[in-house]
Protein backbone atom coordinates (compact mmCIF):
# COMPACT_ATOMS: atom_id res chain seq x y z
CA UNK A 1 0.00 0.00 0.00
CA UNK A 2 2.56 2.06 0.93
CA UNK A 3 4.44 1.73 -2.03
CA UNK A 4 1.57 2.24 -4.03
CA UNK A 5 1.13 5.46 -2.76
CA UNK A 6 4.55 6.52 -3.49
CA UNK A 7 3.88 5.54 -7.30
CA UNK A 8 0.96 8.12 -7.12
CA UNK A 9 3.27 10.80 -5.72
CA UNK A 10 5.24 10.36 -8.08
CA UNK A 11 2.76 10.69 -10.64
CA UNK A 12 1.38 13.55 -8.81
CA UNK A 13 4.62 15.60 -9.81
CA UNK A 14 3.85 15.63 -13.52
CA UNK A 15 0.55 16.65 -13.28
CA UNK A 16 1.27 19.82 -14.25
CA UNK A 17 2.85 19.41 -17.86
CA UNK A 18 0.15 16.79 -18.02
CA UNK A 19 -2.27 19.56 -17.70
CA UNK A 20 -0.92 21.98 -19.69
CA UNK A 21 -0.62 19.83 -22.75
CA UNK A 22 -4.68 19.93 -22.27
CA UNK A 23 -5.37 23.61 -21.12
CA UNK A 24 -3.38 24.60 -24.86
CA UNK A 25 -5.26 21.97 -26.72
CA UNK A 26 -8.42 23.30 -25.40
CA UNK A 27 -7.29 26.95 -25.78
CA UNK A 28 -6.41 26.44 -29.34
CA UNK A 29 -9.41 24.41 -30.68
CA UNK A 30 -12.19 26.05 -28.51
CA UNK A 31 -11.53 29.55 -28.45
CA UNK A 32 -8.58 29.77 -31.30
CA UNK A 33 -10.71 26.97 -33.72
CA UNK A 34 -7.44 25.40 -34.93
CA UNK A 35 -5.88 22.33 -33.29
CA UNK A 36 -2.66 22.88 -32.10
CA UNK A 37 -0.81 20.93 -34.72
CA UNK A 38 -1.66 23.58 -36.99
CA UNK A 39 -0.08 25.94 -35.31
CA UNK A 40 3.52 27.59 -35.78
CA UNK A 41 5.81 26.25 -33.41
CA UNK A 42 7.22 29.17 -31.90
CA UNK A 43 3.31 29.53 -30.69
CA UNK A 44 2.90 26.68 -29.38
CA UNK A 45 5.80 26.96 -27.20
CA UNK A 46 5.35 30.37 -26.05
CA UNK A 47 1.70 29.47 -25.48
CA UNK A 48 2.64 26.01 -23.14
CA UNK A 49 5.31 27.53 -21.69
CA UNK A 50 3.37 30.61 -20.45
CA UNK A 51 0.02 27.70 -19.21
CA UNK A 52 2.93 25.52 -17.73
CA UNK A 53 4.05 28.34 -15.81
CA UNK A 54 0.78 29.48 -14.17
CA UNK A 55 -0.33 25.19 -13.73
CA UNK A 56 2.74 24.97 -12.12
CA UNK A 57 2.36 27.49 -9.56
CA UNK A 58 -1.26 26.56 -8.64
CA UNK A 59 -0.13 22.78 -8.17
CA UNK A 60 2.49 23.87 -5.88
CA UNK A 61 0.86 25.92 -3.74
CA UNK A 62 -1.89 22.78 -3.38
CA UNK A 63 1.15 20.93 -2.80
CA UNK A 64 1.97 22.37 0.14
CA UNK A 65 -1.41 23.01 1.46
CA UNK A 66 -1.65 19.21 1.05
CA UNK A 67 1.02 18.40 3.03
CA UNK A 68 0.77 20.49 5.31
CA UNK A 69 -3.24 18.80 6.14
CA UNK A 70 -0.92 15.37 5.81
CA UNK A 71 1.54 16.29 8.58
CA UNK A 72 -0.97 17.71 11.29
CA UNK A 73 -2.98 14.08 10.19
CA UNK A 74 0.01 12.00 10.33
CA UNK A 75 2.21 13.10 13.55
CA UNK A 76 -0.02 16.10 14.81
CA UNK A 77 1.63 18.62 17.19
CA UNK A 78 4.93 17.25 18.51
CA UNK A 79 5.89 17.94 22.26
CA UNK A 80 8.94 17.33 24.37
CA UNK A 81 9.67 13.93 25.79
CA UNK A 82 11.12 10.01 25.43
CA UNK A 83 10.07 8.39 22.18
CA UNK A 84 11.78 5.34 22.26
CA UNK A 85 12.22 3.74 18.67
CA UNK A 86 10.74 0.44 19.71
CA UNK A 87 7.72 1.34 22.39
CA UNK A 88 6.60 4.89 20.66
CA UNK A 89 5.18 4.90 16.86
CA UNK A 90 6.54 8.87 16.33
CA UNK A 91 9.36 7.87 14.69
CA UNK A 92 7.39 5.60 12.16
CA UNK A 93 5.12 8.35 11.80
CA UNK A 94 7.76 10.76 11.41
CA UNK A 95 9.72 9.30 8.63
CA UNK A 96 6.30 7.96 6.84
CA UNK A 97 5.82 12.18 6.40
CA UNK A 98 9.03 13.07 5.41
CA UNK A 99 8.98 9.80 2.65
CA UNK A 100 5.25 11.22 1.27
CA UNK A 101 6.27 15.32 1.43
CA UNK A 102 9.98 14.74 0.53
CA UNK A 103 9.25 16.69 -2.27
CA UNK A 104 8.02 19.66 -0.82
CA UNK A 105 10.55 20.07 1.80
CA UNK A 106 13.12 19.95 -1.45
CA UNK A 107 11.04 22.92 -2.57
CA UNK A 108 11.34 25.34 0.52
CA UNK A 109 14.83 25.89 -1.13
CA UNK A 110 13.02 28.41 -3.27
CA UNK A 111 11.56 30.46 -0.59
CA UNK A 112 14.84 31.14 1.32
CA UNK A 113 14.71 34.40 3.05
CA UNK A 114 11.21 35.75 2.18
CA UNK A 115 8.14 36.09 4.13
CA UNK A 116 6.43 32.56 2.23
CA UNK A 117 9.16 30.44 4.58
CA UNK A 118 8.10 31.55 8.39
CA UNK A 119 4.59 31.75 7.01
CA UNK A 120 4.69 27.75 5.81
CA UNK A 121 6.77 27.02 9.34
CA UNK A 122 4.31 28.87 10.77
CA UNK A 123 1.36 26.60 9.57
CA UNK A 124 3.31 23.39 10.57
CA UNK A 125 3.40 24.86 14.03
CA UNK A 126 6.46 26.92 14.68
CA UNK A 127 6.01 30.43 16.16
CA UNK A 128 8.28 32.77 14.34
CA UNK A 129 7.81 36.43 14.75
CA UNK A 130 8.33 39.57 12.08
CA UNK A 131 11.48 40.64 10.24
CA UNK A 132 12.90 37.32 10.59
CA UNK A 133 15.37 36.10 7.73
CA UNK A 134 15.21 32.36 7.37
CA UNK A 135 17.77 30.22 5.14
CA UNK A 136 18.47 32.98 2.49
CA UNK A 137 21.18 30.43 1.28
CA UNK A 138 19.24 27.50 2.08
CA UNK A 139 19.26 24.53 4.39
CA UNK A 140 20.41 21.07 4.69
CA UNK A 141 18.05 19.81 6.28
CA UNK A 142 15.42 22.47 6.70
CA UNK A 143 13.80 22.75 10.07
CA UNK A 144 13.11 19.01 11.13
CA UNK A 145 10.91 19.60 14.07
CA UNK A 146 9.57 23.13 13.21
CA UNK A 147 6.41 22.85 16.51
CA UNK A 148 9.33 23.35 18.88
CA UNK A 149 10.88 25.61 17.31
CA UNK A 150 10.66 29.30 18.45
CA UNK A 151 12.02 32.29 16.63
CA UNK A 152 11.43 35.98 17.71
CA UNK A 153 11.17 39.03 15.61
CA UNK A 154 14.50 40.46 13.62
CA UNK A 155 16.53 36.84 14.83
CA UNK A 156 18.51 35.81 10.80
CA UNK A 157 18.81 32.12 10.52
CA UNK A 158 21.54 31.31 7.86
CA UNK A 159 22.82 28.23 6.37
CA UNK A 160 22.13 26.63 9.79
CA UNK A 161 21.20 23.64 11.05
CA UNK A 162 18.44 23.55 13.78
CA UNK A 163 17.90 20.09 15.60
CA UNK A 164 14.95 19.91 18.34
CA UNK A 165 15.39 15.96 18.55
CA UNK A 166 18.52 13.55 19.85
CA UNK A 167 18.96 9.67 19.01
CA UNK A 168 21.34 7.68 21.79
CA UNK A 169 21.10 4.30 22.02
CA UNK A 170 17.91 3.86 20.22
CA UNK A 171 16.67 6.62 23.07
CA UNK A 172 14.61 9.42 20.70
CA UNK A 173 14.51 12.56 22.86
CA UNK A 174 12.52 15.82 21.72
CA UNK A 175 12.84 19.43 23.14
CA UNK A 176 12.12 23.26 22.83
CA UNK A 177 14.72 25.68 20.84
CA UNK A 178 14.25 29.36 21.26
CA UNK A 179 16.29 31.83 19.39
CA UNK A 180 15.60 35.17 20.75
CA UNK A 181 15.25 38.77 19.08
CA UNK A 182 17.98 40.29 16.94
CA UNK A 183 19.93 36.84 17.25
CA UNK A 184 22.13 35.24 14.24
CA UNK A 185 22.71 31.62 13.43
CA UNK A 186 25.83 31.95 10.67
CA UNK A 187 26.48 29.49 8.54
CA UNK A 188 27.11 25.67 9.37
CA UNK A 189 25.82 26.61 12.78
CA UNK A 190 24.27 23.67 14.50
CA UNK A 191 22.18 23.91 17.84
CA UNK A 192 20.34 21.19 19.20
CA UNK A 193 17.10 20.61 21.41
CA UNK A 194 17.28 22.10 24.77
CA UNK A 195 19.19 25.46 23.47
CA UNK A 196 18.01 28.64 24.30
CA UNK A 197 20.33 31.88 21.91
CA UNK A 198 20.36 34.84 23.88
CA UNK A 199 18.45 38.27 22.43
CA UNK A 200 21.62 39.98 19.67
CA UNK A 201 23.53 36.75 20.68
CA UNK A 202 25.67 35.54 17.51
CA UNK A 203 26.49 31.71 16.32
CA UNK A 204 30.04 32.10 13.90
CA UNK A 205 30.56 29.67 11.64
CA UNK A 206 30.63 26.06 12.53
CA UNK A 207 29.52 26.39 16.02
CA UNK A 208 27.50 23.92 17.96
CA UNK A 209 25.38 24.76 20.84
CA UNK A 210 24.73 21.31 22.49
CA UNK A 211 21.93 19.93 23.80
CA UNK A 212 20.44 22.04 27.22
CA UNK A 213 23.53 25.46 26.62
CA UNK A 214 22.07 28.77 27.01
CA UNK A 215 23.47 31.57 25.35
CA UNK A 216 23.46 34.56 26.89
CA UNK A 217 22.13 37.89 25.61
CA UNK A 218 24.85 39.55 23.59
CA UNK A 219 27.37 36.83 23.36
CA UNK A 220 29.36 35.38 20.71
CA UNK A 221 30.07 31.74 20.22
CA UNK A 222 32.57 30.31 18.19
CA UNK A 223 34.00 26.48 17.76
CA UNK A 224 33.40 23.20 18.27
CA UNK A 225 33.52 22.40 21.54
CA UNK A 226 32.25 26.36 21.77
CA UNK A 227 33.43 29.01 23.86
CA UNK A 228 32.50 32.57 24.39
CA UNK A 229 34.89 34.88 22.78
CA UNK A 230 33.54 37.89 23.20
CA UNK A 231 30.21 40.48 23.62
CA UNK A 232 28.80 41.45 20.99
CA UNK A 233 28.71 45.68 22.34
CA UNK A 234 32.61 45.14 22.98
CA UNK A 235 32.95 44.44 19.03
CA UNK A 236 30.96 47.21 18.29
CA UNK A 237 32.57 50.12 20.06
CA UNK A 238 36.11 48.41 18.95
CA UNK A 239 35.21 48.79 15.69
CA UNK A 240 33.90 52.34 16.16
CA UNK A 241 36.79 53.49 17.85
CA UNK A 242 38.38 51.57 15.42
CA UNK A 243 36.78 54.04 12.36
CA UNK A 244 37.45 56.65 14.86
CA UNK A 245 41.07 56.79 13.63
CA UNK A 246 42.58 54.99 16.48
CA UNK A 247 43.82 52.19 15.05
CA UNK A 248 42.37 49.54 17.44
CA UNK A 249 40.95 46.38 15.54
CA UNK A 250 38.39 43.83 16.75
CA UNK A 251 40.63 40.82 17.56
CA UNK A 252 42.83 43.22 19.76
CA UNK A 253 39.86 45.00 22.09
CA UNK A 254 38.67 41.10 22.41
CA UNK A 255 42.23 40.24 23.86
CA UNK A 256 42.70 43.59 25.77
CA UNK A 257 39.51 44.19 27.24
CA UNK A 258 39.05 42.43 30.46
CA UNK A 259 35.37 42.86 30.32
CA UNK A 260 35.29 40.00 27.63
CA UNK A 261 35.06 36.52 29.14
CA UNK A 262 37.08 33.62 27.33
CA UNK A 263 35.36 30.34 28.78
CA UNK A 264 35.64 26.93 27.32
CA UNK A 265 31.40 25.91 27.43
CA UNK A 266 32.23 22.08 26.44
CA UNK A 267 34.89 19.62 27.34
CA UNK A 268 38.66 19.63 24.94
CA UNK A 269 38.74 15.96 25.11
CA UNK A 270 36.84 13.28 23.32
CA UNK A 271 33.37 12.65 24.25
CA UNK A 272 33.29 9.31 24.73
CA UNK A 273 29.71 9.29 25.64
CA UNK A 274 28.36 10.34 23.06
CA UNK A 275 25.35 13.15 22.77
CA UNK A 276 23.80 11.20 20.06
CA UNK A 277 23.18 11.18 16.08
CA UNK A 278 20.54 13.43 14.42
Amino acid sequence: MFSSFIALRTAYGVVPIWVSWYVVAVITWDLGNNFWTEMAEWRYLLLLVFVYLWVHMMHTVLRFVFDTGLKWLIIGRRTPGLYPWDKSSYCLRWKIFESLCADSLHDLRFLGGSAFLPFFYNSMGSKIGRRVCLYPTGADPPMVEPDLVVIEDGACVNFAHIICHTNTLGSFALNHIVIKSGATLSTESRIMGGVVIGSDSVLLEHTLAMVGDVVEPGDIWQGWPVRAIAKAEDVAAAAKESEGGKGVTKQDAIATNNDVVVLPLAPKHANVKGYGTY
